[in-house]
């Protein structure tokens, strides 16, 4: 938990025994003979053992590092050092093959499990033939690993495919996921494995292997027409199991839709898929016969069904499901966050909000729901397009708003605002409890068309207040640290599922995971980690959720996480949980922050029992 993000820090336990010589000065380098690179391969000293590797590689010695090491008696450290030394040498006997092969039986721990398989990729020294005449599931899985990444020939990695396929339903869970993943990295998975998946499809059940290739494989080529006809074949099949499946493969598509636009009829997929759109944009693609079978699980599903298949026809961007979708957003009976996912479905994009929806969300933004839905429903206004008579309606909502729907809310300053509504919100924000949740300089941008005698007038007090209650926050911290006994594990859980925190985290199952999964933060954080990160957000930010201010071409800026990077383009997801998918040639500049999209000020919707009893909650979740 560094005090400072992005410093190196070198950790050494205490009272370790010092190195002597640890880069090999008492080595006579210059006059090493075979012998010695073979016994230097497996020194105690790191920068030995690559010194030696080098040399020993660089001048072809005939032995082959190690031998003696790869027996099961050697000890597990000297039968890693001659795994790394036969990979670094790229060559291996044929006493050491076999012994490589033996290891692949045994009960490895994981380091030496990856170097053993490391040396066997890395020589070659395994092939199809070898993996045919094993049996054990774990030598299976190993080599199955180390041959395809190792397996350059074309007609041999097909032949992989298909001996794969074998193995994606074994009663080993490691060896079917292993097999699984080995046929869908396989560029032509889908050409190959057609027939089978139609196979497959044509009966009553699809095995869970099988549905496991099916959803991985056509998730990944879903631009091209078979990917598309088998995720009809799913949408149309008798399991459950297969429908949720295709459910899955349309909903996780990122961007706008290929197909017409609203009121037209999306038509088949013509390769464009999660690809460009005309303007440059992620598109997500949409197929006619899609529609039919859709709209019947639509009307049958159970409801714990409705979430995915809501969010699938969300993708589909068509009018096809409006009236259906109209019955549950009008459906009071309905659980408030189903009637939220259907109004995001039935949504458009850069489309005015309707008054019914405007009516629907705003009690739900105000208060008296779910924690969830009341922080689905600010999201929702906060990437809608509002008009100045919702946007002047919305402006008491700020007075009472926690942390993460102010901190929301406040982006749609950006929107049709002129001098009086700007001074409205302003007066509404200034009355926050939570203004101290929010930084500064995004309180300053929100209201940069407020003149500066305004913005000091009315924000002003309000604003130095709150870095006033910053100082007495630290010393709040000090104070429930030692209080922390007083927590009660038992009333944690409840604390928890009725707070802002369940919107974003997952813990024990309540929740979802937008930011970290909590469900073992026990046992690597204490309680006072634990009341830091609540009060101080920004004072530990978990890696990968690190907020990125990305800037395009345009002059456009963007804030969230990095939800996916890659040559296609980079997914950033925004606290209102909205993904953007930005094209990587528009992006001119890409700055990791060193604030946490996790707002301060959520202590304060609890008292100090519930805080301590929820801190007390995740700190026994191990």
């Amino acid at each position: 938990k560094p005090d400072f993000k992005g410093t190196i820090y070198r950790v050494q336990k205490k009272n370790a025994p010092q190195v002597a010589n640890a880069y090999g000065q008492d080595v006579a380098w210059d006059k090493v003979t075979s012998a010695d690179l073979t016994r230097l391969a497996t020194d105690d000293r790191w920068m030995v053992r690559q010194r030696a590797a080098a040399i020993s590689q660089k001048s072809r010695a005939k032995e082959a590092p190690g031998l003696a090491d790869l027996s099961p008696t050697a000890k597990a450290i000297l039968r890693l050092r001659a795994c790394e030394a036969i990979a670094r040498a790229k060559r291996i006997e044929p006493a050491q093959r076999d012994a490589l092969l033996a290891m692949f039986g045994e009960n490895l721990d994981p380091a030496l499990e990856h170097g053993a398989i490391y040396a066997a990729l890395t020589t070659r020294c395994f092939n199809l033939e070898t993996l045919r005449q094993a049996s054990s599931p774990v030598v299976i899985r190993r080599l199955l690993v180390a041959v395809d990444q190792s397996a350059t020939d074309a007609v041999e990695r097909d032949a992989l495919v298909a001996w794969a396929r074998k193995q994606i339903d074994s009663a080993d869970a490691a060896l079917a996921r292993t097999a699984v993943a080995v046929v869908v990295r396989h560029p032509r998975a889908l050409e190959l494995l057609q027939k089978d998946f139609s196979a497959q499809l044509a009966g009553p059940s699809v095995s869970r292997g099988m549905l496991n290739i099916l959803t991985e494989v056509t998730s990944a080529q879903i631009v091209k027409p078979e990917a598309q006809s088998l995720v009809t074949a799913m949408l149309k099949h008798p399991s459950a199991a297969v429908r949720q499946a295709a459910w899955q493969v349309i909903s996780l598509q990122s961007g706008a839709t290929s197909g017409g636009g609203r009121g037209s009829a999306p038509g088949r997929g013509t390769g464009r898929g999660p690809g460009r759109g005309s303007g440059g944009e992620s598109v997500a693609v949409t197929n006619a016969e899609w529609l039919a079978p859709m709209s019947q699980s639509l009307g049958a599903a159970a409801a714990a069904d409705l979430p995915l298949l809501l969010e699938a026809i969300g993708k589909l961007r068509t009018d096809h499901f409006d009236s259906a979708l109209r019955g549950l957003i009008n459906d009071e009976k309905r659980p408030q966050p189903i009637r939220l996912k259907a109004l995001a479905a039935a949504s458009r994009p850069n489309q005015p909000l309707g008054a019914d929806a405007f009516a629907m969300l705003t009690p739900m933004a105000k208060g008296g729901a779910s924690p969830t839905a009341q922080v689905d429903a600010v999201r929702f206004l906060a990437r809608s397009r509002l008009s100045k008579e919702q946007l002047s309606a919305l402006s008491p909502l700020l007075k009472t708003a926690g942390p993460v729907e102010l901190r929301t809310l406040l982006p749609l300053t950006r929107q049709a605002f002129d001098a009086e509504l700007g001074q409205v919100w302003a007066e509404s924000v200034a009355q926050s409890p939570f203004v101290g949740s929010v930084e500064e300089s995004l309180i300053r941008t929100s209201f940069a068309s407020l003149p500066a005698e305004q913005y000091e007038k009315i924000l002003g007090p309000a604003v130095r207040s709150a870095v006033a209650a910053q100082d007495a926050k630290k010393r709040r911290l000090e104070t429930l640290s030692a209080s922390a006994a007083r927590g009660r594990a038992s009333e944690g859980r409840k604390a928890y599922e009725n707070s802002a925190c369940v919107a974003c985290h997952k813990a024990d199952g309540l929740g979802r995971a937008m930011g970290p999964d909590l469900s073992r933060i026990g046992q690597i954080r204490s309680e006072r980690d634990l009341l830091e990160s609540i009060l101080f957000p920004d004072a530990t930010i978990a890696r990968d959720y690190e907020t990125h201010l990305v800037e395009t071409a345009d002059g456009q800026t963007y804030t969230g996480m990095v939800k996916n990077n890659s040559a296609e383009g980079l997914v950033l997801m925004d606290l209102a949980g909205q993904e953007k998918t930005l094209p990587q040639a528009q992006i001119v500049g890409n700055n990791v922050m060193n604030t946490s999209l996790m707002p301060m000020g959520l202590e304060q919707s609890l008292t100090e029992q519930q805080l301590l009893d929820m801190v007390a909650w995740l700190a026994s979740l191990k």
